[in-house]
């Protein structure tokens, strides 16, 4: 039975260019450890986020509005959350390393910022350059994006998300469990594990997505991935970068960083969008009271949201008053306005 050491050394000749420091258990073995303080935050975080979403939808509807309409403060969340994301994996990758690595780190780079820009439409908002003929033509919504075209629907990838994301966990789960066994190095091979102290994120992800317990469930399913995307990337920055050193730190230091960024540009955008392109938050406020949180039955929100809109008037509609009357009129009584209300998705 070849002994641990001679696994090394076959290792390392293999793999000359690899660097002692991925070898010798440095930056990968912190990286794949529990770091029991770490991971008690991110559990933390994770909880933290349910309970905030939950007190916004039910307590604070206009703020909960504000996150889940179109091009506002939750979708520029996920930009953001996604572009950090891709810049530091790509720097990661034009890192001296690995090359299987460095192979995998590239195409994660890429594919997050596919996601940031396919979250926005391209931009389609703010350049106003609609999509092609061909793709106007299959795209539900006529956006400049892929993942509204027809026959994709929200539950179908929401639940394809969550099914990979749960395969994610259980291959990271195993590939930590043999890795010391076998004296394997899955990030020296380029498989893309992350560690156990995400999991919690990972869960709360697969919850929203398969449970569907909020209004306009998707986008707070898509903001939770795109902060897990973004815990992964600042972690793996944060152990892999040759900026860094193990101490906790320089660790969290890089952590707060990337997130302290993502709130900074979401905030700077939001505000402009809600100067410049009132009539998204218009839309947003009249299709849930009309239809959204009545669908759960939570018409008590849905008349908050009303009130909201008749003091501001620059968010009235045509058909607002009239949603308003069928709810909280003669068919208060039947607690829904899904089948009349104006909008979609």
């Amino acid at each position: 039975m070849t002994s641990m050491a001679a696994q090394k050394t076959i290792f390392k000749n293999t793999f000359p260019e690899l660097g002692s420091d991925d070898l010798s258990g440095g930056r990968e073995e912190a990286y794949l450890s529990l770091n029991l303080p770490i991971f008690i935050t991110y559990s933390l975080i994770a909880v933290g986020y349910v309970i905030l979403i939950y007190t916004l939808q039910y307590y604070f509807p206009i703020i909960y509005v504000s996150i889940i309409t179109e091009n506002y403060w939750g979708e520029n969340a996920t930009f953001f959350a996604y572009l950090i994301t891709a810049f530091l994996v790509g720097r990661l990758a034009l890192q001296r390393g690995p090359r299987f690595r460095r192979v995998v780190w590239v195409a994660a780079a890429l594919v997050a910022a596919f996601i940031a820009f396919e979250e926005i439409s391209w931009g389609q908002w703010v350049h106003k350059i609609g999509p092609p003929e061909w793709l106007a033509e299959i795209n539900k919504q006529e956006e400049l994006n892929l993942h509204n075209i027809e026959g994709l629907t929200k539950p179908m990838m929401e639940q394809s998300v969550s099914w990979l994301l749960i395969a994610w966990s259980m291959i990271s789960v195993a590939t930590l469990q043999v890795r010391r066994r076998f004296d394997f190095c899955p990030m020296t091979m380029g498989l893309p594990i992350f560690p156990l102290r995400l999991l919690p994120i990972a869960f709360v992800v697969v919850w929203v997505f398969m449970a569907r317990p909020f209004v306009k469930t998707g986008e707070i399913g898509e903001l939770a991935l795109a902060i897990l995307a973004l815990m992964w990337a600042s972690d793996l920055y944060a152990h892999f970068s040759h900026r860094s050193t193990r101490r906790l730190a320089c660790l969290l230091r890089m952590r707060r960083t990337a997130f302290v960024a993502a709130v900074a540009l979401t905030a700077l955008s939001s505000l402009a969008v809600k100067v410049y392109f009132p009539g998204a938050l218009s839309f947003r406020l009249n299709v849930t009271a009309a239809r959204d949180y009545p669908d759960l039955g939570l018409l008590e929100q849905s008349h908050e949201i009303f009130e909201y809109i008749f003091d501001n008037p620059r968010y009235l509609n045509d058909k607002t008053l009239s949603n308003y009357q069928r709810l909280f009129g003669t068919a208060q009584a039947t607690g829904s306005g899904a089948d009349n209300a104006d909008g979609g998705d």
